[in-house]
């Protein structure tokens, strides 16, 4: 039972937190993402997971994100 509450209690701590969520794949697709990013972007979550993250920003951004963020997340696992 107090397994179940503190999965919960995660659940919406992702869900709810007042910053963006995005989990990612190792090939830079989105696994995941929560509430908060999606009411910020106004995509829906069928709109992202399954899809590179990069694809969602300008063409500024993915080349920052292509040559800083993906090299660590492909060393490291996380950014």
């Amino acid at each position: 039972m107090m397994a179940e509450a503190r999965i919960d209690d995660f659940e919406d701590m992702f869900e709810n937190a007042p910053c963006g969520y995005v989990t990612l794949h190792a090939n830079g697709y989105v696994a995941r993402v929560n509430k908060t990013l999606l009411n910020w972007t106004g995509h829906t979550v069928d709109e992202m997971v399954g899809k590179r993250f990069s694809n969602f920003f300008n063409i500024a951004g993915r080349i920052y994100f292509e040559t800083h963020i993906a090299p660590l997340l492909r060393m490291q696992g996380f950014f």
